[in-house]
């Protein structure tokens, strides 16, 4: 299992324990309750977007780029702060929340880097293994 993988279950967990804390009235902490699922929200619809994109192209090594990081923080925003509370009392705009969509594009873009240096230092180490024998 990859480390992005392995992290988008470690989110969905975690969204679903601050949920269901929040739903039985255990959690306390304002800031989980309220921004914490708006924080993880990028990164794990940006992770499941790659690994779709990855399956379709058959191709491992596809990353995104910043500008489409940065162009999906800005269309939940202005969807989801801006247009839906415009439109249905439901939704409240949150300045806040505008900012944990992008602070988790950032999160992902950093996971992204990682991921992409880890590639490559397996890619380079089994190259070497190969040159020397041992693989």
């Amino acid at each position: 299992m990859n480390l992005q993988r392995l992290i988008l279950l470690v989110l969905i967990a975690a969204y679903l324990s601050v949920r269901l804390l929040r739903e039985s009235g255990l959690l306390t902490n304002s800031f989980l309750a309220n921004h914490f699922s708006d924080l993880i929200c990028m990164p794990v619809v940006l992770i499941i977007c790659l690994e779709m994109v990855r399956f379709v192209k058959r191709k491992k090594t596809i990353y995104l780029h910043l500008i489409h990081v940065f162009g999906l923080c800005l269309f939940y925003a202005i969807f989801f702060e801006w247009y839906l509370p415009l439109t249905s009392s439901r939704y409240t705009a949150d300045y806040r929340d505008v900012l944990m969509y992008f602070i988790g594009g950032l999160l992902f873009c950093s996971l992204q880097y990682t991921d992409r240096r880890l590639r490559k230092r397996s890619i380079i180490n089994g190259v070497e293994d190969r040159v020397k024998g041992n693989g």
